[in-house]
């Protein structure tokens, strides 16, 4: 009796070293606890509406806002700002504008750039705040946020004061 409680704790000390082990990168990020489901303005966007799974490991997005300011000297700018879900802390995220595109075009495209963390963390759904400020070169209508190549986000342009 005492030789089955052994191999027990043998097993399941194997099985906890097992799940402890750092996780490929290529692996699939987890899906959204419902505790931390929040209201979006956008449609549900845990997997692409195509179908085809991305290189993107934002998991989900939110509170997305755009505005365009035309300021008394003539010039302008464009403030965008939304908060995403990573699978673990630590990414360093950062917004920046195509440089391949028209700077006239109404509808501009800001790439997302993600960088892992160096370090190993344990798999925890983080929050990260997405910031853009840059000069406008026109009056936009709708910002487009891309991902690893990959459309995340469409946001309606509002004029600010």
């Amino acid at each position: 009796m005492k030789l089955s409680y052994v191999l027990a704790a043998a097993a399941f000390c194997a099985a906890s070293v097992a799940a402890c082990q750092q996780q490929p990168a290529t692996t699939e990020p987890q899906a959204e606890p419902q505790a931390v489901e929040m209201a979006t303005t956008e449609p549900s966007t845990e997997a692409p509406a195509n179908g085809v799974a991305s290189a993107c490991p934002v998991i989900a997005h939110r509170r997305w806002e755009a505005t365009f300011t035309a300021r008394r000297d003539g010039s302008s700018t464009l403030t965008v700002s939304g908060q995403i879900d990573l699978p673990r802390p630590g990414y360093s995220v950062s917004l920046v504008r195509d440089p391949s595109e028209n700077s006239a075009a109404e509808e501009p495209h800001l790439t997302l750039l993600l960088t892992p963390p160096s370090q190993p963390a344990s798999a925890t759904l983080t929050a990260h705040p997405v910031y853009y400020f840059a000069p406008a070169s026109g009056q936009y209508t709708v910002v487009h946020i891309v991902c690893e190549g990959a459309p995340l986000a469409d946001i309606n342009v509002v004029t600010g004061q």
